[in-house]
């Protein structure tokens, strides 16, 4: 017999205390031991409230329920708590908030003990098993104050609502509440396929009132989960907001990657969204000889038009007054510095209305030119002339004679070589205010392979401090076909949708479709997205401008043909001038001009 020595024992509170617990479907069952023998023993039967508490819940209540019952032998003791449901263990050692509700008051009235509870199979744990069996029945509840608690009261939704919510609940996570009650298997392969994502967080899943709670979130059953995306979403926060406001109060496996995809496939937020990050620096390739691959760009100076054109090579720039933006004032201009340079092979520009016109085309083949032209609205892609224009600005705005600052630009060695422009290009140092020696005005060659090396070097060290501080990892190419969203021109905020026809010549550009119009663009301007994102409402707005253009002209727009654009982004025109072929003319907005009906006298 247990009672018969030398089984039970007298409590020693020199010794260490353990205490073996456990919970049936209808009883609890505590023993305490010291040294492997019993001092004392402890059953009851659950209450009918209690037997519908979920297991986790019911072994929760025999730990509360041991240490009440020995609160004499344990408290001011640390004491080791053993039972046979292991998500106790997390449940301890995770904070008291995080916890579902019931198991929160719990854990408040286990406070005033120093408990560690530790977790033993079940077939070690003969005693409690079998005092939780053989229980004795309860004639009044032994708990000072009864809770009773409405959850109603602590969730913040119509009673409508939270019906709605126990009836789906009930209708569609029966299963899960059945499990959640009766106790979780040994491993995850044994639940039901649809109740294995459940499995990470069975130590926090509870029944209350008809739902089912992960600590304080709700569980959506997922006929409403649609409907509870459609809130969280309402306001059209980004993804990680979207996923904190849904991560307060709500919780389903999985929800934190729909949100995100939702999100993404929003078409409201894909109109509003934030410039691309810069991509990895693509260095031009380093020219041969000077004046084989030359820069040109327009610039206005205190009132007066410029035009600037400077060498890849050696860096040297030419710049001369212009007494208009004409074409044929650029194209004379030019002609004139490369009869005292020489012919270069590749002229790179930016899609100014100079620069796009017919008639430059025409010059550039008539010279034999390569003429390449930078994407709309990326003015780095001309980067040198650009940077040339910025040195050429501040070295007029600081100095009283322009052709002498200029002078002085021309004869200063460049860091990257050693040698200064004119020495790149003439082979020679001309003269300046500085006193020099006549040596070294003489001609003097220098080696074209170190002069191409150091400028490979500089570039690659460009390259690296450039990527490294401000550009983002190298972005996929587009395929023909593929969706996309370009970035709104300045003065706008929405991105329009479009389609990709092909790429373009130049590197990291692309002809896109948009609204029955075809633009160039950069990668720079063009944000990938989903079909989802391009919704019904963009393609209703192109149905219905194809319609209104029909009447008005039946030709197709003619493909762009040639690497110039409008510096704007101008569409592919129809016809010519706007012209159609009933002789109307149309706007590149595509509206129709009507003369005014004159009265003639």
């Amino acid at each position: 017999m247990c009672t018969e020595s030398p089984v039970l024992q007298f409590f020693d509170p020199s010794k260490s205390v353990e205490i073996f617990c456990d919970a049936s479907s209808n009883g609890l069952g505590a023993v305490l031991l010291q040294d492997s023998h019993p001092i004392a023993f402890s059953s009851r039967s659950l209450t009918d409230t209690e037997t519908r508490y979920a297991q986790i819940e019911k072994e929760m209540l025999s730990i509360v329920h041991a240490c009440v019952k020995f609160h004499n032998y344990i408290f001011g003791n640390h004491v080791t708590v053993y039972n046979d449901h292991k998500p106790l263990e997390d449940i301890f050692r995770k904070p008291l908030l995080s916890t579902p509700m019931r198991i929160q008051r719990m854990r408040l009235r286990l406070q005033w003990y120093d408990l560690t509870v530790k977790y033993r199979r079940g077939k070690d744990m003969e005693l409690p098993d079998t005092l939780s069996r053989a229980q004795l029945p309860v004639n009044k509840p032994e708990m000072e104050g009864l809770e009773c608690v409405s959850m109603l009261h602590f969730v913040s939704v119509s009673e409508q609502k939270y019906s709605e919510l126990q009836n789906c609940t009930r209708e569609e996570l029966s299963c899960l509440q059945r499990i959640i009650q009766q106790g979780w298997p040994d491993h995850r392969h044994d639940l039901p396929n649809e109740l294995q994502p459940y499995w990470d967080s069975r130590s926090q899943l509870v029944v209350s009132d008809g739902v089912v709670y992960k600590g304080l979130h709700i569980v959506v059953p997922p006929s409403m989960q649609a409907h509870m995306l459609k809130l969280i979403h309402q306001s059209h926060l980004g993804i990680v907001k979207s996923k904190q406001r849904a991560r307060e109060v709500l919780y389903w496996p999985g929800m934190s990657s729909v949100i995100e995809q939702m999100v993404k496939n929003c078409g409201k937020c894909a109109d509003f969204q934030n410039k691309l990050p810069r991509q990895p620096l693509r260095p031009t390739e380093t020219p041969s000889f000077p004046f084989e691959e030359v820069a040109s760009d327009l610039f206005e100076f205190e009132g007066t038009h410029y035009i600037l054109l400077v060498d890849y090579y050696s860096k040297f720039i030419e710049v001369d007054t212009l007494k208009n933006l004409h074409c044929r004032s650029i194209i004379e201009k030019l002609k004139a510095q490369f009869s005292r340079h020489g012919i270069p092979v590749i002229l790179r520009t930016d899609n100014g209305p100079q620069y796009a016109a017919e008639e430059f085309k025409v010059f550039c083949q008539s010279y034999g030119i390569t003429h390449r032209t930078s994407s709309p609205h990326t003015p780095h892609s001309n980067g040198e002339a650009e940077r040339a224009v910025q040195t050429v600005k501040k070295l007029w705005a600081k100095a009283s004679d322009k052709h002498l600052a200029l002078l002085d630009y021309r004869t200063t060695p460049l860091d990257s070589v050693g040698f200064s422009p004119a020495q790149l290009l003439m082979g020679r140092r001309p003269r300046n205010s500085l006193p020099t020696a006549r040596l070294l005005l003489a001609p003097a060659a220098y080696d074209p392979i170190k002069v191409k090396q150091r400028l490979d070097r500089s570039k690659c060290i460009q390259k690296f401090y450039y990527d490294h501080k401000r550009a983002s990892g190298p972005r996929a190419e587009l395929k023909p076909g593929d969706e996309v969203r370009m970035q709104p021109h300045p003065g706008s905020n929405r991105w329009s949708p479009g389609v990709v026809v092909r790429s373009h010549d130049a590197p990291r550009s692309y002809i896109v479709e948009s609204g029955n119009k075809e633009y160039r663009r950069n990668v720079q301007h063009l944000r990938k997205s989903t079909p989802d994102a391009n919704d019904s409402r963009h393609r209703l707005i192109n149905d219905h401008w194809a319609e209104l253009m029909e009447p008005v002209s039946a030709e197709e727009p003619e493909p762009v043909e040639h690497t110039n654009s409008q510096q704007e982004s101008a569409p592919v025109p129809q016809t010519a001038k706007g012209m159609t072929s009933t002789g109307q003319y149309i706007t590149r907005l595509g509206r129709v001009v009507k003369p005014p009906d004159r009265l003639s006298l």
